[in-house]
């Protein structure tokens, strides 16, 4: 589940995006069945193999010794899916074991066995990709890089107007700094003469106005002149230099070699076109003509009333991951999708860099995600198992990306792959299941029923499963069905609650409440039926989601359902 926004999950990594092994259409034709046989719904029997996390075999093939007395047609009748509970501990256990990494996204190796994992299980259970491949890679904006340019506003007298870009040259930003403060001239070599103890120089705390040469002419400082200028200003105090001149004149060569003496000086540079500089000494009542002139060349002046601010230009800094989506292609309206969902990812190793905390080195994310993995998987396989095709299709979609700002969500709500069911269809309902492995005394929240008026009535219907149930109105905006929501699209957000060891490394597989967890995938699984099957639910709400966890303001709360009492 994402963190709240308090807690700091920037991490740099300019490693190389992991793009994986992926699997084309021969791939998926390889599988326990084959498409057309999933068309025909051919019955399947599947059996967990260990060294895989989804796996199956096909059943034996059944004929009659007898003859019939009589001509028949016998009529398959696909079996209503049911879970496999011991197959998704298994999974658990599997999915949240030392070995996984902690599944942070950023981790390339770590990440991308995962996502293996999860793609080689559907392939082997036969349900197809959306696309060629179980992988789906998507882009997404991890921090920024800082360009060598900056922003430079001027105000005069609190009159602030942004200078155009075209009249100064970034030499230097001095890392991430960002400087506000007065102008003041030093002329062309500022000797700044020494000042009685405990005073400042003119230049101390300011922005420094500096002239490459006596007299007019607009002659770039020299790489060696430049850095013994710089010097001065530095160790008088100044906080960024402003060096008349054209930086449009300067050859590459040139250019670098000033750079390279302004990055070692620690100061923001920039060279700044004659005309602006005009400017900024005529707003203060100056002329730059004037000051340049021998006997003042090299006396500081303060230039009242102007102050500059300058912000170092910033770009956004690109990450890759993928999601994994499988399909179950619809028997009656296939361009309707419901997507069953959880995110795969967690926060990785201690020394990634992540919020993982703890004694251990690794987090594992038993809870989250492991748990809402595995029953989503589990809800999968147990619709191949049972050889029934539901009238919409369904997508199960694995996400990454979510622990670092709901990432692969946003990504498949926001641009879908173009490929079937995607091209020409539309998502009719979404249920994701993030932490649904820690059923305690407070039990199951479900959020997210104001998003559509058919949820509460088809909730009623299936009853409680014996569990204790809070009915939340409001949609979550901390895990992956806010971006669906976002969308106009109905959704539902099933989650057991905060507990001491999230994000932590204790949150390990033998914690889980494995009883309670049955109990909430075969709910699931029921719900799942139902709206696969054709369940009305027309989208209500705003599309706006809140922070708050699911129950905690009861002026949100639609009921609640007390844990039933023991028999006597």
């Amino acid at each position: 589940m994402l963190a709240p926004r308090g807690e700091t999950r920037q991490h740099e990594n300019d490693a190389e995006s992991h793009h994986g092994l992926r699997a084309g259409r021969g791939a998926a034709r390889a599988g326990c069945y084959s498409r057309r046989a999933v068309a025909r719904i051919r019955p399947l029997t599947l059996a967990l193999v260990p060294s895989l996390l989804l796996a199956c075999e096909r059943g034996p093939t059944r004929t009659n010794t007898a003859p019939p007395t009589e001509p028949t047609t016998t009529v398959a009748v696909a079996a209503t899916p049911t879970l496999d509970h011991a197959w998704m501990r298994a999974f658990v256990e599997r999915f949240a074991a030392d070995d996984m990494q902690g599944r942070f996204t950023l981790d390339r190796d770590a990440i991308g066995r995962a996502a293996d994992q999860l793609a080689q299980g559907y392939r082997e259970l036969g349900l197809g990709p959306v696309g060629e491949a179980y992988r789906v890679g998507f882009r997404f904006p991890f921090g920024t890089v800082v360009e060598r340019g900056h922003h430079v506003w001027v105000d005069v007298a609190g009159d602030i107007q942004a200078l155009p870009m075209e009249q100064f040259t970034t030499l230097s930003t001095a890392g991430e700094t960002a400087v506000m403060a007065e102008l003041v001239w030093v002329g062309s070599d500022p000797a700044l003469p020494s000042r009685p103890s405990g005073h400042p120089s003119a230049v101390h705390d300011r922005i420094a106005l500096l002239q490459p040469a006596h007299g007019p002419a607009d002659v770039p400082l020299s790489p060696d002149a430049l850095t013994a200028r710089l010097k001065v200003l530095r160790d008088a105090g100044a906080r960024a230099v402003l060096v008349v001149g054209d930086g449009n004149a300067l050859s590459q060569r040139d250019r670098e070699a000033l750079e390279s003496r302004a990055d070692a000086s620690g100061l923001p540079v920039l060279l700044v076109a004659r005309n602006a500089a005009a400017g900024l000494c005529e707003a203060a009542g100056e002329s730059l003509a004037a000051l340049e002139k021998p006997a003042r060349a090299s006396k500081p002046r303060v230039l009242a009333d102007v102050r500059i601010s300058l912000a170092p230009r910033r770009t956004d800094k690109f990450e890759q991951a993928d999601n994994v989506l499988a399909q179950l292609p619809g028997s009656e309206h296939p361009e309707e999708i419901v997507i069953v969902g959880a995110h795969y990812d967690h926060i990785g190793r201690r020394d990634a860099g992540a919020m993982c905390r703890g004694d251990d080195d690794i987090c594992n994310g038993a809870d989250d995600n492991a748990s809402g993995t595995a029953m989503v998987a589990a809800m999968a396989r147990a619709w191949a198992k049972s050889g029934r095709r539901p009238k919409r299709t369904v997508v199960f979609a694995h996400f990454a990306g979510e622990e670092l700002g709901l990432h692969g969500s946003k990504a498949l709500a926001d641009a879908p792959p173009d490929a079937p069911p995607f091209r020409g269809g539309r998502v009719v309902a979404m249920l994701n299941f993030d932490m649904v492995g820690r059923l305690g005394e407070p039990g199951l929240s479900i959020g997210g029923l104001d998003s559509s008026p058919g949820w509460m009535p088809l909730l009623d219907r299936l009853g409680s499963h014996g569990l204790p149930i809070v009915y939340e109105g409001t949609v979550n905006s901390r895990s992956d069905q806010a971006s669906f929501y976002a969308r106009g699209v109905p959704v539902l957000f099933f989650f057991t609650g905060m507990h001491d060891d999230y994000h932590r490394a204790t949150d390990h597989a033998d914690k889980l409440d494995y009883d309670g967890m049955n109990r909430i995938g075969d709910l699931a699984l029921a719900l799942v039926v139902e709206v696969a099957d054709g369940a009305a639910l027309p989208f209500s709400g705003s599309g706006e989601a809140v922070g708050r966890l699911p129950g905690s303001d009861e002026r949100t709360v639609i009921k609640r359902v007390a844990r039933p009492a023991p028999a006597p």
